[in-house]
């Protein structure tokens, strides 16, 4: 009982799907599809623009929605292969620049281009379109970063794989540009970052320029932005002490102290100073500020405003004096050789305690002139120590004194007189 009653719904189900066959295939053979969507070919626009210089602008639609008739399988097979469906406007032959109003031409896939299937309406029924003149132009790039770096680094300035792009498009809206943006973004960055990174334009308004007329030598390019450690380095340098200058007496001072500057953090994690070098206090007669250029190692980057740092120096409780030497003692002067001292005198500067520079005497103040060097006659300028006989007086700078270098040579001796020349008794 149960198996029939299987039997009987089977049965009606398979006669269903019969009368439904029938009424499809027979009854009513024929139907209506709508097919949206279909894209539009601007066939010449190439010619438009490589010959006459030219570019449509302004399209009313690039798309199409299109009613076909036909029978139920072949609009079934339509709607399979509706991918090859094509709207086709021939532009080549408006080479005016104005508005254009045109229809187009609907081609079907190749398996059913024999006439069995109608157009019934398409939509829209025609394409508006600008014909206007193309124009090209290159503009600048810049970049920003649009994210953060870690704390403690900074970003250094971009560089682009190529400074400037070319647009091309509709003249009035190539004018609009006024640079291609590219943005940099990154969270919590502490390195040199590479990329490549999509072009946005910017108008002369500063807003965002988006228009499918206008078209791009590249649409990315490749941007580096350097990421750099920022620290702060203390500058010292090296006093060398003389002319009476002590630490006790001299007072260094460097302005700016320090110095922030951005490098590799390899580098800049064991430096903590940067050495302007040495500063020679017998050379600075009194107060006096000297500049020094700020030394930076490779891989350090260091602030145009900072390349040059002040020194002042000063001197507590010295003061200067000056005493006029006529004598010089020359010593070893070598052998079968005679050394004379050429100039009239020599002006000393000398530095020290105001009170001892008081009590000097000229007879303390002695020029020595050391000739083991010279070991032929000539005329030279000869450089000299000299000695105060004071610890806490000292000359300020280089002597130097004209010596003149001569053969020795044995005095004549006259003969003994002859007792019996008569012309001598």
């Amino acid at each position: 009982m149960k198996k029939r009653k299987l039997f009987e719904i089977a049965a009606a189900l398979l006669g269903a799907i019969c009368l439904w066959l029938y009424v499809v295939t027979v009854v009513t053979p024929d139907d209506d599809i709508i097919i949206e969507d279909i894209p539009i070919t601007f066939a010449g626009e190439n010619i438009l623009r490589n010959e006459n210089n030219l570019i449509l602008t302004n399209k009313s639609s690039r798309t199409v929605s299109v009613t076909f008739h036909g029978s139920r399988v072949l609009l079934k097979q339509l709607q399979e292969e509706k991918s090859s469906i094509t709207a086709v406007l021939d532009v080549s032959m408006f080479t005016s620049e104005r508005d254009y109003s045109s229809g187009y031409d609907v081609i079907f896939p190749a398996s059913l281009q024999d006439g069995r299937i109608q157009m019934v309406e398409c939509t829209p029924k025609t394409v508006q379109f600008t014909v206007e003149r193309l124009a090209t132009r290159n503009v600048n790039v810049k970049g920003l970063f649009d994210g953060t770096l870690a704390p403690g680094y900074v970003a250094g300035d971009l560089t682009y794989s190529q400074d400037t792009i070319k647009v091309s498009g509709p003249a009035a809206l190539v004018d609009q540009v006024n640079y291609a943006q590219v943005l940099v973004g990154g969270e919590n960055v502490r390195s040199t970052m590479t990329k490549e990174v999509p072009i946005t334009l910017i108008d002369r308004n500063g807003d965002r320029l988006q228009s499918s007329d206008l078209t791009l030598s590249t649409m990315d390019i490749q941007v580096s932005m350097p990421v750099y450690l920022e620290k702060e380095l203390e500058l010292v340098i090296k006093p060398i002490y003389g002319s009476a200058a002590t630490p006790e007496n001299t007072e260094i001072m460097i302005v700016p102290p320090t110095v922030t500057v951005l490098g590799d953090p390899e580098i800049l994690s064991d430096l903590s100073s940067l050495n302007l070098g040495t500063i020679d206090l017998s050379t600075v007669l009194s107060e006096d500020t000297l500049d020094y250029q700020i030394p930076v190692p490779g891989g350090i980057l260091l602030p145009a405003d900072s390349a040059v740092a002040k020194v002042y120096v000063s001197f507590e409780g010295l003061e200067m004096t000056s005493h006029e030497v006529t004598e010089v003692e020359i010593v070893n002067v070598q052998e079968q050789l005679v050394a004379n001292w050429e100039d009239p005198g020599i002006v000393i500067t000398l530095r020290g305690p105001k009170q001892e520079l008081d009590a000097l005497t000229a007879g303390q103040v002695t020029v020595k002139a050391d000739l083991s060097q010279y070991r032929d006659p000539g005329l030279f300028t000869v450089p000299v120590t000299v000695s105060t006989g004071s610890q806490s007086i000292a000359a300020i700078g280089d002597y130097t004194v004209l010596i003149n270098i001569t053969d020795y040579v044995e005095p004549e001796i006259p003969d003994d007189p002859d007792p019996l020349d008569p012309d001598l008794a």
